[in-house]
């Protein structure tokens, strides 16, 4: 064969492999207009399997959320039911679901999520979470035949367990990837999973979560070959249970952290958290501003610095970029109590004595262990009512109080983010997100508390508590602050009740005056007010607007009694000279 010829051959064969070229980034994009009509398809499908699971998985959690004033969850609450039945069922931390998520949110959350002021029943929320769901299932199918392209088989024809054993491997390398990567062909594919393997420190225990994951699915003694509807029944619980095996290291990373607690649980000092890094294996080594924009530092001591360690836990630095649409992230265990919580309760406020007794139920202690203090601190979450709302940000305080290590601090909206590192970098013009050595070393060198026993910690004794809340559904939308707006609003019923009470004593001073026997009973009648009024705020009978009116009513009635015995007597006057006029 002439030069010529084996360049056109040789031409032609790169062109056709480049072609069987197969790249997984652009797997899993979704289109606005397409998620919003699987979700309608989904809403006018009685028969969903799908949904009627997912409106008796979210049932008891749509009860007690709060609801919009059109009677239904509003967008926040929207996003985080569905937020938590993801993370809790599967470990799927959805993009744009997320607490603190910023910007715009993806394209397949908005063509799903209710718009404007607009909210969502039960059987609306079912089909957001059924849409979501097979969205998900779409991708990891897509990613599967992509697989099967490039071991260049076909999806119609059976295969042997040795090919179903490559692609399934090859499937969970490109899961691991997050489908950051392109192969043209089976021997790429094989040279650039060896690549993977040497670099992927726990690759041959994944390998063997995956054969046992095979191995619930297929009798590999009796069956030797196996057809594509089989493979994607795996590749789908994978994507439902690899979660099962990324927790195994965040319990790790929750025991060491707490190894390195100083006095208070759930705090461990930024140097000894930096040490770990210097003269171990643990690569605790984030900028201290990094660790702030996380929300995962803690500096109310000026003393030390300390590392909110259930924060930094569940923060970004530590999750696992596996799909187009979702992160694998280390749970907050505080979900689970909080669902339970909610179960119990039926609503989205309750009495914090009935919180006392359900937290107790879950926890390893009782409500005797929880000090007076954090007792004080509950009472002081709750409304002008007397409840707690159980979705607001002082319950969740609350909690961390209570459960340090696991429930995370609820930082204030706006004050953290959920940049990666390569993120954070890029938008803060940094060179790279980790500390360097000589920074680290500055931090440990500075801590003072190594031969200061107390440390400060006598003016800490208890986590820091700020009494800014925030609701996921409140009236006109607005944020409370337990210390600003309260302490305005907490005074009213004192002001309406001087108001009431002084209409009233100028009511009876008039009064006594025409009949001295009645100044008992008017000032009985006087107090009667004030106190039915106050009972009415606290009981929550009453109402600002209701209150106003009343006030209002009392004040008008009493200058009509007024008005009305001044015509009376003016009139019962001029009769009696008319009287007289007429006797003359």
């Amino acid at each position: 064969m002439s030069r010529f010829g084996c360049l056109v051959v040789s031409f032609i064969y790169i062109s056709v492999d480049l072609v069987r070229c197969s790249n997984f980034l652009a797997t899993g994009d979704v289109a606005e207009e397409e998620a919003r009509a699987l979700y309608q398809s989904k809403l006018n499908d009685d028969d969903d399997v799908q949904l009627a699971k997912y409106v008796a998985a979210m049932r008891s959690s749509y009860a007690s959320l709060p609801k919009n004033a059109a009677g239904v969850l509003g967008q926040p609450a929207v996003r985080h039911v569905l937020n938590r039945l993801f993370v809790q069922s599967y470990g799927w931390f959805i993009e744009g679901l997320e607490p603190h998520s910023e910007g715009v949110p993806p394209a397949y959350i908005r063509g799903l999520l209710p718009t404007g002021s607009s909210g969502a029943s039960l059987h609306e929320l079912a089909a957001m979470a059924s849409s979501l769901e097979e969205l998900i299932h779409t991708e990891a199918e897509k990613r599967l035949r992509q697989v099967l392209d490039i071991y260049n088989i076909d999806s119609s024809l059976m295969m042997s367990t040795k090919s179903m054993g490559d692609v399934l491997s090859t499937y969970l390398m490109v899961y691991l990837k997050a489908g950051n990567i392109t192969a043209t062909g089976r021997t790429s594919v094989e040279a650039r999973k060896q690549v993977f393997g040497r670099r992927y420190a726990e690759w041959d225990k994944v390998k063997g979560w995956l054969q046992e994951k095979i191995d619930e699915h297929v009798d590999l003694v009796t069956t030797h070959v196996h057809n594509v509807s089989t493979l994607l029944s795996i590749v789908q619980d994978v994507d439902k249970s690899f979660h099962s095996f990324f927790a195994l290291d965040c319990v790790k990373l929750k025991e060491r952290l707490r190894s390195l607690e100083d006095k208070q649980p759930g705090l461990v000092p930024l140097s000894t958290f930096y040490n770990q890094s210097l003269v171990g294996h643990w690569n605790f080594n984030e900028k201290i501003d990094y660790l702030r924009s996380l929300g995962a530092v803690e500096e109310s001591n000026p003393k030390r610095s300390n590392v909110l360690s259930a924060n930094y836990v569940t923060s970004r630095p530590n999750c696992q970029h596996v799909s187009h649409m979702y992160n694998l992230c280390c749970r907050d265990e505080c979900e689970s109590v909080l669902a339970e919580v909610e179960r119990k309760v039926g609503a989205s406020t309750t009495y914090p004595d009935e919180i006392l007794s359900i937290v107790s139920s879950v926890s390893p202690y009782g409500t005797s262990e929880i000090s007076e203090d954090l007792r004080v601190r509950l009472r002081s979450a709750a409304l002008a009512n007397g409840k707690v709302p159980i979705h607001g940000r002082l319950f969740a305080q609350w909690m961390h109080n209570v459960f340090p290590r696991e429930c995370p601090y609820p930082h204030q909206k706006g004050t953290v983010s959920l940049h990666t590192a390569e993120e954070w970098t890029l938008k803060m013009g940094h060179e790279s997100s980790q500390a360097t050595d000589e920074e680290m070393s500055q931090v440990v060198a500075a801590d003072t508390c190594r031969v200061d026993d107390d440390c400060g910690m006598s003016d800490f004794k208890m986590l820091p508590w700020s009494t800014h809340e925030e609701l996921l559904e409140t009236v006109d939308n607005e944020e409370v602050d337990a210390n600003g707006d309260d302490d305005v609003t907490s005074c009213w019923p004192l002001v309406l009740s001087m108001v009431v009470s002084v209409a009233s004593v100028v009511d009876c001073a008039k009064t006594s005056l025409r009949n001295p026997s009645s100044r008992t009973r008017c000032a009985l009648m006087s107090f009667g007010v004030v106190l039915l009024v106050c009972v009415a705020f606290t009981t929550g009978l009453l109402n600002w607007t209701s209150a106003l009116v009343l006030v209002c009513y009392c004040i008008a009635r009493a200058m009509m009694n007024r008005m009305g015995f001044m015509f009376f007597n003016v009139k019962r006057k001029s009769d009696r000279t008319s009287e007289m006029k007429c006797c003359v």
